[in-house]
């Protein structure tokens, strides 16, 4: 057992098989456990269900952060392709569609973050 995550290196290494292999078969080969195995550790190991967790969330923001460093380039090309008469007319809608539909979302979690500010600030209130 690893004290630092409570898991075995087997387990380590079943973790980084399932954020890699595509498919619970491929990462037990990779992984070099049984497929039975993987699956009862993903079912009742809780420090393994912790870890595996953890190893996702910590992959998912990678993917986040690199995604918001392309950001402004992939709304730089939106709004080109949107104000390009002579692209396509599909190509055009479709951009604007996407456009719209992100200033929309984002429009509502700014909404969303002054409500839970104002729940919070009237909680706090409250419990003084």
């Amino acid at each position: 057992m690893r004290p630092k995550t409570g898991i075995s290196a087997r387990q380590e290494r079943a973790i980084l098989a399932l954020l890699t292999a595509g498919s619970v078969e491929k990462a037990a080969t990779l992984a070099g456990v049984a497929r039975a195995t993987l699956w009862r550790w993903s079912r009742s190991d809780a420090a393994f269900q912790r870890a595996y967790r953890e190893a996702r969330a910590r992959a998912f923001s990678d993917v986040t952060a690199r995604l918001q460093q392309t950001a402004l380039k992939a709304a730089t090309t939106l709004e080109a392709i949107a104000g390009d008469s002579k692209a396509p007319a599909t190509a055009r809608v479709l951009a604007c569609r996407t456009i719209l539909e992100f200033s929309v979302a984002r429009m509502q979690v700014e909404d969303m973050e002054g409500r839970l500010r104002d729940l919070e600030e009237a909680a706090t209130a409250a419990g003084r």
